[in-house]
């Protein structure tokens, strides 16, 4: 029985509103049945009444072929029984084959098992949608990594943009940290970043999957096919994670949502009742957990792929765009990713480390990029003194990189140092360049005033000549002595 109060607001969603009787339920929180009484609307007939049984008389002569093909494979779809009679001859539809197929098989209860684990014998893991989140113009969906250790129910659970096989590699590592330990066997749902097929008694696992299950010392298990009561207890931790933390809440981004996540997980589900025994809380049961010890070296979990390098010095990873050193322009680079970091590496180094976007479309701005991309393009506007001075000087290249970040000229210095290769000669020059460079000064003409020093010559023994305009110039020479006379009467 229901109250008079629910049954007004049923009547009045439906009449007023035009709800749908499964809409109504759902909204009210009742079984659709219940609406359907209210309304006065009959229920669906079942499929062994009468009707069901009459409609199923138009198979008659099919009827024994039916149960033997349904005898030889129970899980057969109808459409599929279609197509074997329409070859036969059959003319009909296929709703009097479904009927029969209803009536056949069986509907019979299951009973299923009352799972017991032993502590630290097992985790189970699985995924969890929760919609997405705007980040600048564009959407990430947000999903949550669940792992429950299946003696004391410890819950640990941590939210990303995505469930790509590295993400399952992180959630581990964060998790076993976490709980200070791994459990001896973890469970998955047939999801395809963990297995791979079954194949009759045996399981296909995904090879990443296996390395970390080698790294922690655990054995991975898989889920019977359809027989998701095996990992009930996740189930009903991503349950409680909706109801109990996500439903509600409000905050600025993933990292505040896993903060506030962190907090949750060590408080509110540490201090719940523990299943098995209402006298003590999960914090005890955790207490009790015989989990296996951590190894001492980390587990890197990071996705790994070669990227091209553009004309604009720039790689492209999900979307986004992260700067590279000009040098490696046109080349392959190896890339590795994480959900909150990016790695730029040769064979033999790292050469960029950045914070990973998770935005669409966008490109990571780097001041020093730009100006080295400058610098490199205004080295490259004078090829034949870049080419000439590299040939004739050991030190050239550094020393057009060093005019180059002074915002020296390098065409007029490049010129003025060869012409000093032509008088002093390649020894000389080169000492004075290497003098000037450790000096903090070298432009050519530091070099230049070097070179004169060192070879006692001085400034004004320079060849300077009169154009001929100015040497046909007459200067008149004024006596000084009107000057030594003003001088004494000034004394």
């Amino acid at each position: 029985m229901i109250s008079k109060e629910l049954e007004v607001k049923i009547k009045t969603l439906r009449q007023n509103e035009k709800w749908k009787i499964g809409g109504i339920a759902k909204e009210l929180g009742i079984h659709p049945d219940v609406v359907k009484r209210v309304l006065g609307v009959s229920a669906r007939p079942k499929f062994d009444d009468v009707n069901a049984v009459a409609r199923v008389s138009v198979l008659a002569a099919w009827l024994p072929l039916i149960e033997k093909i349904l005898e030889e494979h129970p899980q057969i779809k109808a459409t599929r029984i279609l197509d074997m009679l329409k070859s036969r001859g059959y003319s009909g539809s296929v709703y009097p084959i479904r009927n029969v197929c209803r009536m056949k098989r069986s509907s019979s209860n299951k009973a299923y098992l009352d799972l017991q684990f032993m502590p630290g014998e097992m985790a189970q893991v699985d995924w969890a949608s929760f919609g997405s989140l705007q980040i600048g113009k564009h959407h990430r969906k947000v999903h949550a990594f669940v792992m429950v250790l299946a003696y004391s129910r410890r819950i640990y659970a941590h939210f990303f943009h995505d469930m790509c096989a590295a993400r399952v590699l992180e959630g581990h590592v964060l998790a076993f940290q976490a709980f200070g330990g791994s459990s001896r066997v973890v469970l998955y749902d047939n999801m395809k970043t963990a297995v791979i097929e079954h194949v009759g008694e045996g399981v296909r696992f995904q090879k990443d999957l296996l390395e970390i299950a080698s790294h922690y010392a655990f054995i991975p298990r898989a889920c019977n096919p359809r027989s998701g009561w095996e990992k009930g207890r996740v189930e009903r931790a991503i349950r409680y994670i909706r109801e109990g933390f996500f439903e509600g809440r409000k905050f600025e981004n993933l990292i505040d949502l896993n903060a506030q996540m962190d907090v949750w997980l060590n408080s509110v589900t540490l201090n719940r009742k523990w299943t098995d025994d209402h006298t003590i809380t999960v914090r005890d049961a955790f207490e009790l957990e015989r989990l296996c010890p951590l190894p001492s070296d980390s587990f890197d979990p990071y996705e790994e792929r070669t990227v091209l390098v553009d004309k604009k010095a720039m790689v492209n990873f999900d979307t986004n765009c992260y700067p590279v050193n000009p040098d490696y322009a046109g080349g392959r680079l190896t890339l590795r990713a994480t959900h909150s970091q990016i790695k730029i590496m040769t064979e033999s180094e790292t050469i960029h480390t950045y914070q990973r976007l998770w935005s669409k479309h966008e490109t990571l701005r780097v001041p020093q990029h730009q100006e080295e991309i400058a610098r490199k393009r205004k080295l490259k506007t004078h090829r034949v003194a870049r080419s000439s001075l590299e040939k004739t000087l050991a030190s050239g290249r550094n020393l057009m990189n060093r005019w180059a970040e002074l915002d020296e000229n390098i065409q007029q210095n490049a010129r003025r140092v060869l012409e000093l290769v032509t008088t002093y000669g390649v020894k000389n020059v080169e000492a004075a360049a290497q003098l000037a460079m450790g000096n903090g000064t070298p432009r050519s003409c530091s070099i230049a005033h070097i070179l004169a020093e060192n070879h006692n010559i001085s400034k004004s023994s320079d060849n300077f000549k009169l154009s001929q305009e100015l040497s046909d110039v007459h200067i008149e020479r004024k006596s000084t002595e009107t000057y030594d006379e003003l001088y004494q009467r000034g004394k």
